[in-house]
């Protein structure tokens, strides 16, 4: 089970900060940079794995320059559930978040090499969704218009508050 930030202790909180900041960093690295031990910084690595506190160490790609343009926002207001992991699993799906009231909202943001796998997507979309759909609004996000993309700053804002208490 994954522990909040409150229960991190002091060290725990330093290395996720150190790795946040640069992912290729390895455990001795960390460990000097942060005053502590090997052991202890490798230590917290294998807790914050096993816990799934981190997993899947993946680079931060620009999405443009591996061919993907077309980029949609999507909220759908459901009449009935759905298979969210499904929909989760799909290629293009980026994000997908569930809001917290009792219309049954999902907010979808999505990717595109074309606007023709977009149209093929969304042509799918609805003729999978269709009937368990009240409410669907969409935008399409030209690449240029996409100011921010990731959530590295939030989260090192929110260690170094904890860290700072």
């Amino acid at each position: 089970m994954r522990e909040s930030i409150e229960d991190m202790s002091h060290n725990e909180r330093k290395f996720l900060l150190a790795l946040i900041e640069d992912g290729s960093r390895t455990d001795t690295e960390i460990a000097s940079e942060t005053g502590m031990s090997k052991a202890t910084a490798n230590r917290i690595r294998r807790k914050f794995e096993e816990n799934d506190t981190i997993h899947e160490y993946l680079p931060i790609v620009d999405l443009e320059a591996v061919g993907i343009s077309v980029y949609c926002m999507m909220t759908v207001q459901l009449s009935e559930p759905i298979d969210k992991t499904e929909l989760a699993d799909k290629p293009n799906t980026i994000f997908l978040g569930e809001t917290d009231d009792f219309r049954r909202t999902l907010v979808l943001f999505v990717g595109f090499p074309d606007f023709d796998e977009y149209l093929e997507f969304m042509e799918s979309f609805k003729n999978e969704y269709r009937s368990k759909i009240n409410k669907f609004d969409k935008r399409l996000i030209a690449p240029d218009k996409i100011f921010k993309e990731d959530f590295t700053h939030l989260i090192k804002h929110n260690i170094k508050t904890q860290l700072e208490e």
